[in-house]
């Protein structure tokens, strides 16, 4: 299953959940602050998605077929393996390519209707470690699908936390369980085979160092030339038994597809503003949602699916070109 980008306690969906979890945090993700960059510590047990090796970023021209599938007016920035992110209070999402599934996700994360949500999105291009055929990409599409499975292999990770000006853990408690109620410790799957006798929806518990404990709901589909991702809390979110978000108040999508010049993932995620502890909720959210993409890309290097590549840990490290994010009234 896609994992989830983005990082809090929610209830619902595995790798998507935890893109929901990635949309709260303490500090209004839309206002500026000092953005000094800080690396984790390698020796820190919780920094194993943080401290993989990575290599500087080396642009390549995109292929027309892979213009095309990108949404009107983003490119390659010839910096940063992200295309473009995201970040504002709004009802449509941006971001979203022309890829199989990406409507799936549209509608799964942008609000129905009410009041702005505030909307994360990332879009990011990755260098494959080997080159693509479509004798490979089935194969490279079921890999892709058991990291977003790996539910517990998010515990531990780290991101950069504004309002303390340092690297701190994203979920101290993440993984898979049996249901909403019961909640039976599961093994994640690790192979094909365990894969494709899950469910169709699995549900995992993810705890982070503000909030209560949450259970996300996961769905999970395989096609042709993706794989995709969603994901909600089925539990409040909730700060010393206070409820802060009711369930369905967290929803996240990943959708990832092999392309002509590398693995394309979109991100999106819709955290609905609480009437109380509004900062609380909100802050970090969108370095959250980078937490979860160095947690994918150390994953997805492990397998040799990608190219180790640098990313900011901070959001305000990205150039302001890449960051479409007017608020729509």
């Amino acid at each position: 299953m896609l994992r989830s980008c983005l990082i809090y306690p929610v209830r619902g969906q595995s790798l998507l959940a935890f893109f929901i979890m990635i949309a709260l945090s303490t500090r209004s993700p839309l206002q500026a602050t000092p953005s000094p960059q800080s690396a984790p510590s390698p020796t820190t047990p919780a920094a194993k998605a943080a401290s993989h090796p990575s290599a500087p970023y080396t642009p390549r021209p995109l292929s027309h077929e892979t213009r095309q599938l990108l949404p009107s007016g983003i490119t390659l920035s010839g910096t940063s393996p992200i295309l473009a992110f995201s970040e504002r209070f709004g009802k449509n999402l941006l971001l979203a390519p022309r890829l199989e599934g990406a409507p799936a996700i549209s509608k799964h994360v942008a609000p129905a209707s009410g009041a702005a949500n505030l909307l994360i999105e990332a879009l990011v291009l990755l260098p494959f470690s080997q080159s693509i055929s479509d004798s490979n990409r089935q194969s490279m599409l079921t890999d892709i699908a058991l990291i977003f499975s790996q539910f517990s292999s998010l515990q531990g990770i780290l991101y950069w936390s504004a309002s303390r000006s340092r690297m701190r853990t994203l979920y101290v408690t993440s993984y898979r369980i049996s249901d909403p109620q019961k909640r039976k410790r599961l093994e994640d799957p690790s192979t094909a085979e365990a894969l494709a006798l899950l469910p169709p929806r699995s549900y995992a518990y993810q705890k982070d160092q503000t909030f209560d404990g949450m259970v996300l709901e996961i769905e999970m589909e395989t096609t042709s030339s993706s794989v995709l991702m969603r994901n909600r809390n089925v539990t409040q979110l909730a700060l010393l038994s206070v409820p802060l978000l009711p369930p369905d108040g967290l929803r996240a999508g990943f959708l990832a597809a092999p392309t002509a010049d590398g693995l394309l993932l979109y991100f999106a995620s819709a955290v609905q503003p609480p009437l109380i502890a509004r900062d609380r909720v909100l802050e970090s959210a969108s370095n959250k949602a980078l937490a979860l993409l160095h947690w994918f890309l150390a994953e997805a290097s492990s397998r040799n699916i990608i190219e180790p590549v640098s990313l900011p840990w901070n959001v305000d490290d990205l150039p302001q070109s890449l960051r479409p994010s007017k608020n729509e009234q």
